[in-house]
C-alpha cells in the first residue's frame, strides 16, 4: 500500500525514502548524542583523577549511587522512546503529546521525591557509599589521599564526600 504522509495524504515513492532517511539520521544523532553524555561522564571522572584521586573518588561514589535515585527516569525514558516512536510513526501526534505531558509530569515528581529522599539521608549515602576507602585509608601509604576525604582541610582541596552528597540531590533530579 501508499504509504501516507501528513493529513493522510499518499507520499511519492521519493518523499516515503526521504522520509526514512530523516528518521535514520534522528535515529543517528540520538545515539551519537547519548553516547556524547556518556563520554562526558566518564570524562569528568578521569579529569578529576588527574587533579586529585579524592576528588575522583567523590565523582566515582555519586557515580555509583545515581542509578538508584533514576532508575524510574530510565523507564520514563524507554517508555517515552518505544510508546512515542509508535505513536509518531503512525502519526499519532495528539496522543504522543499527551504522552510526553504525562512523562515530563512524572519525571518532574520523581526528580523532587530523589532530590527530598538525598537531602534527608546525605549523611548516610555518603557513609555507606564510601565505606570502600576507609579500608584504604586505613594504610599509611593511602592516608594522605583519603583523608580529605572525610575532613576539611586535609585534603587538597576543602571538599569531602559529605559535600559532594550536599549538591548529589540536584544531579539525581536534574537527571529524573
Amino acid at each position: 500500500g501508499a504509504q501516507l504522509g501528513e493529513m493522510g495524504q499518499a507520499l511519492e515513492p521519493r518523499e516515503a525514502a526521504s522520509t526514512s532517511k530523516d528518521v535514520l539520521k534522528d535515529g543517528i544523532l540520538a545515539m551519537i548524542l547519548d553516547l556524547a553524555l556518556q563520554f562526558a561522564g566518564t570524562t569528568s571522572v578521569y579529569v578529576a583523577a588527574f587533579v586529585s584521586l579524592q576528588d575522583m573518588y567523590q565523582l566515582s561514589a555519586a557515580g555509583a549511587a545515581l542509578p538508584q535515585f533514576s532508575a524510574y527516569a530510565t523507564a520514563v525514558g524507554y517508555v517515552v522512546r518505544l510508546v512515542g516512536g509508535a505513536l509518531v510513526g503512525r502519526q499519532a501526534y495528539a496522543e504522543f503529546t499527551q504522552l510526553m505531558k504525562v512523562m515530563v509530569a512524572l519525571s518532574v515528581i520523581l526528580g523532587i521525591i530523589s532530590a527530598v529522599g538525598i537531602y534527608w539521608n546525605k549523611t548516610s549515602l555518603a557513609a555507606y557509599y564510601s565505606v570502600q576507602a576507609c579500608e584504604f585509608a586505613s594504610s599509611q601509604e593511602c592516608l594522605e589521599i583519603y583523608a580529605g576525604l572525610y575532613a576539611e582541610g586535609l585534603g587538597k582541596y576543602d571538599t569531602t564526600i559529605f559535600t559532594t552528597f550536599d549538591v548529589f540531590g540536584l544531579t539525581a533530579m536534574a537527571t529524573c
